[in-house]
């Protein structure tokens, strides 16, 4: 049995989501032509399986609208695009198995052709054929043919006399190249001031023991070029059901992105911004009201005139 927790959603070509979860094995429903989003609301995790037949346009479709339900579950989701045939051991366990393919029967039977195709046959020979005469003949034995040595020519040594002179006097030139003396330039000593590197397992720890403002949950924390998102974790433990809040490193995607329904809390550090959290109000409205004991920090630039 497949676990009802998980959301499967097919692509219509009109770009239309129908929600065909099913509580048997998730690879039942679905055939080479489908393109489903699979949502593990568990694992945080939107995946975008891509039928080996399936058209084009509904591959485009599905990126889109797996984006537009990240955004309005949470940027702690991630979104996997596989294709159909290559699934990865993690997404076949949570299906129930292989899907399988209009085109597996097909080529097996094309396989099997080849294989029989390629049995080499021995060679018959009918003796019949060969004709009488040739098998009484007794083999023509042809003598060996050798060619004659070339003469041999000789030649009178030359004499050692005219070796001498022959070869030209040698000749002594002494050369001494110039010294060159060159010295590298001196250069100056330039100081470079380098800031303190961020460490943002240290500015998680201090992000976390601060207080959140009432009627928000913190949703996104960016630090430097990297993004943490709140995964949410829960445990059982004698019949009760506990939740866990971690924070926990997300994939950032190329692109630009507008959080409207978002408010983000600088944290500055020693005049260095150290960090940017995104808030969302628990409400869905921005006109949440904050309590008087909650200090608000704004940063202030200052243009500094010169």
């Amino acid at each position: 049995m497949g676990n009802p927790s998980f959301e499967v959603l097919e692509i219509n070509d009109d770009g239309t989501l129908t929600d065909i979860s099913t509580e048997g094995e998730i690879k039942d429903i679905l055939d080479s032509e489908k393109v489903v989003l699979v949502i593990n609301d568990r694992k945080k995790v939107i995946w975008i399986w891509k039928g080996v037949n399936s058209r084009v346009r509904k591959k485009f479709i599905s990126a889109r609208q797996a984006q537009e339900i990240k955004g309005n579950r949470g940027l702690a989701f991630k979104i996997k695009s596989i294709e159909h045939g290559d699934e990865p051991k993690e997404f076949l366990k949570m299906i129930g198995g292989k899907v399988p393919t209009e085109e597996s029967a097909e080529t097996e039977s094309i396989n099997a052709a080849v294989e029989e195709s390629q049995i080499i046959q021995p060679k018959h020979t009918d003796v019949r054929d060969t004709p009488i005469g040739s098998m009484n003949q007794s083999p023509i034995i042809q003598e060996p043919k050798f060619q004659k040595a070339p003469p041999i020519i000789q030649q009178s040594a030359p004499n050692p006399a005219q070796q001498i002179q022959s070869n030209p006097p040698i000749q002594q030139t002494q050369s001494n190249p110039p010294i060159q003396q060159t010295q590298p330039p001196i250069q100056a000593a330039e100081t470079q001031y380098k800031e303190p590197q961020i460490n943002p397992p240290d500015v998680l720890k201090e992000i976390e023991s601060m207080s959140i403002p009432e009627g928000y949950k913190r949703e996104l924390i960016i630090i430097g070029s990297q993004a943490y998102s709140i995964a949410e974790i829960k445990k059982t433990f004698m019949g009760e059901e506990k939740i866990d809040y971690k924070l926990d490193k997300t994939e950032t995607p190329d692109g630009d992105f507008l959080g409207v329904d978002y408010t983000p809390r600088t944290i500055v550090k020693n005049g260095k911004i150290i960090a940017i959290e995104l808030l969302r109000s628990l409400t869905g409205s921005k006109g949440v009201a904050v309590s008087a004991n909650e200090t608000v920090k704004a940063l202030k630039i200052k243009m500094l005139r010169k």
